[in-house]
C-alpha cells in the first residue's frame, strides 16, 4: 500500500513538472499590439529604407535615415504609454553620458523588462511591415534618443511627444518638426521656439565620434609657451546671441578658429559644451587663446566663431592684412582652415593688439556671439 502511494506521488510530481515545462513564459503570453497598438509601415518608405544609396553623406542615404527616425518616434510614443519603459528612458537618458540629455539606441534596445522582453523585441512586434524594423533602426548611424527641453518637468506617468530631427535639411533653416502621441496622432511643432514641456526627440548624436565611436575630446592646437613669449591671451566672457541649434538638438557645440598671420589655431572644449545652453546670458570662460610676442606676433587677427555640426570636410580659406614689428610694413596673408559642411558660422571679427580693453559692455562681437578679451601679463 505504502509502495503505491509513492508511485501516485511521484506520477504526480512527474505531470506538474512536464505541465510547468510545457507553459509559455509571461513573455511569450504578453501581447504588444494588444497593449501597445499597430503601426503600418507605408510601402514607399520601405522602398526608400532598403534601397538606399550607401555612400556617406549622400542625400539619398539621409533621407532613409530621416524616414527611419520618424517610425523609432512613432514606436517610443506608444511605449511611452508604460510608465516602467518610461522610466527607464527618463534614467538612461538622464545619465548626460555626453553632458546632454540623450542616450545612444545601441545602449538601450537591449534592455530586458520582466514579462515585457526586450525594448528592440518589443518595437520590432509594433510595426506591421515586410521588413524588420529594428534592423533599420541598428543601421542608422549614432541614433540617439533625447529629452533636450525640460528634463526636470518630465512625469513618466504623463506620455510625452516624441518627435524626430528633419536631417535632409540644415537645421538652421528648419521651421517646423514634426511629433507623435501614443496613440499615433501628428503634430506640428515650432522648431525655433520651444515649448514650455518636455518632448522626446529622436536624432543622430554629434558628441561621439563617429569613426573611434568614442566621445570628442578637447581640441587645442595653439603653440605652447616659449621663452620669448610676454603675455598671455585670453577670452573671458562669452554670451552666445544666437547658438544656431534648434532646441530639437539639445545644447549646442561651439568651438572658435584664432587666425595669426598665417596660421591658424583651433579651440574646441569638450566640457563647455554641456554648459553653453541656448540661453542668451553672459557665462564666465576664461580660456586661453594663445601665448604672446610683441616683437613677433602679427598686430591684428581674426576670431572665428562655429556651431558644429555634421559633414564632409570642406577647406576654406581668407585673406587679411596685419603688421608684425620692427618693420612695420603691411603682410597681407592667406589662411586655409577646414570645416565640416554642415557647421554654422557664427560669425568672426578682428583683434588688434592695441584694442581698448573689451567688457560685458563695451564686447567683441560677431553678431552671433559677444565676448571679452583681456591679457595676463608671464
Amino acid at each position: 500500500m505504502k509502495n503505491t502511494v509513492v508511485l501516485l506521488i511521484l506520477s504526480s510530481l512527474v505531470l506538474f513538472s512536464c505541465e510547468n515545462n510545457s507553459a509559455t513564459s509571461p513573455i511569450e503570453n504578453f501581447d504588444v499590439v494588444a497593449e501597445f497598438g499597430i503601426i503600418d509601415v507605408d510601402k514607399a518608405d520601405i522602398e526608400l529604407m532598403t534601397n538606399e544609396i550607401l555612400a556617406k553623406g549622400d542625400k539619398q542615404s539621409l533621407r532613409a535615415y530621416e524616414v527611419k527616425m520618424k517610425y523609432l518616434a512613432r514606436g517610443i510614443a506608444k511605449l511611452l504609454n508604460d510608465p516602467e519603459i518610461g522610466n527607464y528612458l527618463q534614467t538612461e537618458i538622464g545619465k548626460q553620458f555626453d553632458g546632454d540629455y540623450d542616450v545612444l539606441w545601441e545602449t538601450i534596445a537591449d534592455k530586458n523588462f520582466a514579462n515585457k522582453g526586450k525594448l528592440k523585441n518589443i518595437l520590432r512586434k509594433l510595426y506591421n511591415s515586410d521588413i524588420d524594423m529594428v534592423d533599420q533602426f541598428n543601421s542608422v548611424p549614432l541614433l540617439q534618443v533625447s529629452a533636450p527641453i525640460h528634463f526636470d518637468k518630465w512625469n513618466v506617468d504623463v506620455p510625452l511627444l516624441v518627435a524626430y530631427n528633419p536631417i535632409t535639411k540644415d537645421d538652421v533653416k528648419w521651421k517646423e518638426v514634426l511629433a507623435f502621441d501614443g496613440s499615433g496622432k501628428k503634430y506640428k511643432l515650432d522648431a525655433q521656439s520651444e515649448p514650455d514641456y518636455p518632448v522626446v526627440v529622436i536624432g543622430i548624436n554629434e558628441r561621439v565620434d563617429p569613426l573611434t565611436g568614442k566621445l570628442y575630446s578637447n581640441i587645442d592646437n595653439s603653440f605652447g609657451k616659449i621663452a620669448s613669449d610676454i603675455k598671455d591671451l585670453r577670452i573671458g566672457y562669452v554670451r552666445l546671441v544666437d547658438d544656431k541649434e534648434p532646441w530639437t538638438k539639445g545644447h549646442p557645440e561651439v568651438y572658435y578658429q584664432f587666425i595669426n598671420g598665417t596660421t591658424n589655431f583651433r579651440k574646441n572644449y569638450y566640457e563647455w559644451w554641456q554648459n553653453w545652453g541656448s540661453n542668451d546670458y553672459w557665462r564666465h570662460f576664461n580660456k586661453r587663446v594663445m601665448y604672446w610676442h610683441d616683437d613677433t606676433d602679427p598686430d591684428r587677427s581674426i576670431i572665428r566663431w562655429m556651431e558644429k555640426d555634421s559633414g564632409s570636410t570642406i577647406n576654406l580659406g581668407l585673406s587679411y592684412s596685419y603688421k608684425v614689428k620692427p618693420t612695420n610694413v603691411t603682410t597681407t596673408a592667406s589662411v586655409g582652415f577646414s570645416i565640416k559642411d554642415g557647421d554654422d558660422n557664427m560669425g568672426s571679427t578682428t583683434f588688434h593688439k592695441d584694442d581698448p580693453t573689451s567688457s560685458k559692455t563695451n564686447p567683441y562681437t560677431t553678431g552671433d556671439v559677444k565676448f571679452t578679451i583681456y591679457w595676463n601679463n608671464i
